[in-house]
């Protein structure tokens, strides 16, 4: 109930509560933690502290891990051991340790980002971030592999064995990538909707279309004098020469008479006059709305 209050919206990606046995840590109170320095320094800061040596991390998720174990210190030796024995292994493979640093520089803070798409509130750069992220997470998993088994079985090695087994979810990776723009001002990538497509087509080269739809009425009319014009007060018609008259095809509408000639509307440039002078609006509309469908449906295919 706490959540939803605060959040003001859906908290489905939360789907459990974990909580901890304060037995089984060390308690250590703020002033202590402030005189040993652990976190910031008396004077307030982060560098010269314990977590900022210990803290060699790649990813953001990693730094936080370090952050947290620092703050609950084990008590039980055979529980430190083990820790203990996860790094040993770790550094045992000097080869695998390096090429497991180096893929995990491509894997951005997965965690926050997930968390902002369930709300709806990732921008484009976040959610291609964690596409990336996606893909690197092969080259994670190869280089757990080539010591999975020297840490099998190890109690805060649980993080790379399920690296080792990791979903794949290159289908999801795809499906950013076909959708997320990476162009700076838009969300939605080009040829992933078709109408999207025909606005910020017609907001690029409006000009274009109509010159384009007035060859193929001539083609089809035979009226080589044809013209397809606009106005502020009558907006776009088919202009065409009384001397033509006998050739405009009966589903032309005739929107206004001239001295020289007919002005003409048919139903394909009535629909495209409305896309035309609305398109930008209709374009921002359709394109967020096609955004946050896209956030739910990545927001769905997480694990």
């Amino acid at each position: 109930m706490y959540l939803r209050e605060t959040q003001r919206g859906s908290v489905k990606n939360i789907s459990k509560i974990s909580y901890y046995e304060k037995q089984k840590y060390l308690v250590i109170d703020p002033s202590t933690r402030r005189n040993l320095e652990l976190e910031r320094t008396a004077s307030g800061d982060k560098l010269n502290t314990l977590l900022s040596i210990l803290d060699q991390t790649i990813t953001s998720m990693g730094s936080r891990k370090v952050h947290k174990l620092l703050q609950l210190p084990l008590r039980d030796m055979a529980e430190i051991n083990k820790r203990l024995d996860s790094v040993a292994a770790l550094m045992g493979s000097r080869s695998a340790y390096g090429d497991l640093r180096i893929a995990l520089q491509s894997v951005y803070d997965m965690e926050r980002i997930m968390t902002r798409i369930a709300y709806g509130r990732a921008i484009p750069r976040e959610v291609l971030a964690l596409a990336m992220s996606i893909r690197a997470l092969k080259a994670v998993s190869m280089a757990v592999s080539s010591f999975q088994s020297s840490v099998a079985g190890l109690t805060e090695a649980r993080y790379l064995s399920e690296l080792g087994t990791f979903p794949d979810l290159t289908p999801l990776a795809e499906l950013i990538e076909a959708g997320v723009s990476g162009e700076e001002g838009e969300l939605i990538r080009k040829g992933y909707h078709s109408e999207l497509d025909t606005y910020r087509a017609l907001m690029n080269d409006g000009r274009g279309w109509m010159l384009q739809y007035e060859q193929k009425e001539r083609e089809r009319t035979g009226i080589k004098s044809l013209k397809v014009r606009f106005t502020k007060v009558f907006g776009y018609f088919i202009d065409v020469t009384r001397a033509n008259l006998s050739h405009v095809p009966p589903d032309y509408t005739r929107r206004q008479t001239t001295i020289n000639s007919e002005r003409y509307i048919t139903a394909e440039l009535k629909e495209m006059e409305d896309k035309l002078l609305n398109a930008e609006e209709r374009f921002l509309e359709l394109e967020k709305k096609l955004y946050a469908e896209l956030l739910k449906k990545i927001s769905k295919s997480t694990p």
